[in-house]
């Protein structure tokens, strides 16, 4: 495929993603098994969610598959994410590297949504003189579980592809469901210096039935690009051999929510220290987001912030990856 062709290919691939965005939009506010918007990347959120060009370890299944293609032998990460209202989440990803046949990965995700005091209309009234608001005197947990399976192959120099299948499981107490979700992405390596293009469709499934209530799951396109404006080859501004700045912008378009678009950038020195810094645009709450990251032969420690405005405690994910 000659460049021209390649320009139009991935300019006609955009225009109807970007259709299908519009449509999606039209159903805000009206979906379930909401943890599956959460990346548990910590170098990811440090950009500000800006990962769909970028992601190219075990990681990769949570965000754009595609980028396990880029796995050499063994990758392994370790997520944990503290999140609004005590709810814990854990999460690690696995990616092997099989040659010529592509790339298998296994991703798991525990979502820990706290301790409850049960209430029960029975109870309501008072005792004594205290009112009781229904408290029974009891607890229970709720939580979420996913499982997924990916697979992602380089098809030529330039072009990968990549999808994960999901099992999930979420226990609100007196109604568990279950669900099977897929996700879906490629990415592209254009032949201008180091730009990268990433596509990915996430949480393609079946609607959910909640109390004999059906809602669809958070069913995500993503488009994004991304680049060395510094580094020692092929960088888009200036060479230095010892330091990097790259850079990474995301469109999302979620099927419950608006537009929004993720701004991040990534300072490396000496390939050891990363210092990270992005943006989230169009959010209630959600806007800034920190972090940094070392770096050693076969390990890396990431870490992140992220801003959740004036109502929420800021969330925090670290981040242990090892390659092998």
């Amino acid at each position: 495929m000659n460049n021209k062709n390649k320009i139009v290919f991935i300019t006609i691939l955009i225009l109807n993603i970007l259709g299908i965005s519009l449509i999606y939009g039209q159903n805000q506010g009206t979906s379930s098994v909401q943890f599956l918007k959460i990346i548990p990347s910590a170098k990811i959120m440090s950009m500000g969610e800006a990962g769909s060009a970028i992601t190219n370890n075990a990681e990769a299944a949570f965000l754009n598959p595609a980028g396990l293609a880029y796995v050499k032998n063994l990758d392994v990460s370790f997520f944990t994410v503290d999140w609004i209202l005590d709810t814990k989440i854990n999460a690690a990803s696995v990616a092997y590297a099989l040659g010529t046949i592509g790339t298998i990965g296994l991703n798991f995700i525990n979502v820990d949504y706290g301790s409850f005091e049960e209430t029960t209309v029975e109870n309501l009234g008072f005792v004594g003189s205290e009112y009781n608001p229904g408290l029974t005197g009891r607890t229970f947990t709720a939580g979420a579980t996913l499982i997924g399976l990916s697979y992602a192959r380089s098809l030529t120099t330039y072009f990968s592809f990549g999808i994960t299948a999901n099992y999930i499981e979420e226990d609100l107490f007196l109604e568990k469901m279950k669900t099977t979700t897929f996700n879906f992405g490629m990415t592209y390596y254009s032949d201008f210096k180091s730009l990268k293009l990433g596509i990915a469709l996430r949480n393609m499934g079946p609607k959910v039935v909640y109390v004999e209530e059906e809602n669809t799951i958070p069913q995500t396109i993503i488009i994004g690009f991304s680049g060395f404006l510094i580094s020692n080859d092929e960088s888009l501004i200036t060479t230095s051999e010892n330091h990097t700045v790259s850079f990474a912008v995301d469109l999302i378009q979620a099927r419950d929510d608006i537009s929004h678009y993720h701004l991040g950038f990534d300072y490396g020195i000496n390939n050891l220290l990363h210092l990270r810094a992005g943006y989230k645009l169009d959010y209630d709450s959600e806007g800034l987001t920190l972090g940094f990251g070392v770096a050693f032969k076969f390990a890396n420690l990431d870490y992140s912030f992220n801003d959740l405005g004036d109502y929420w405690e800021p969330a925090h994910r670290f981040t242990i990856g090892l390659s092998f």
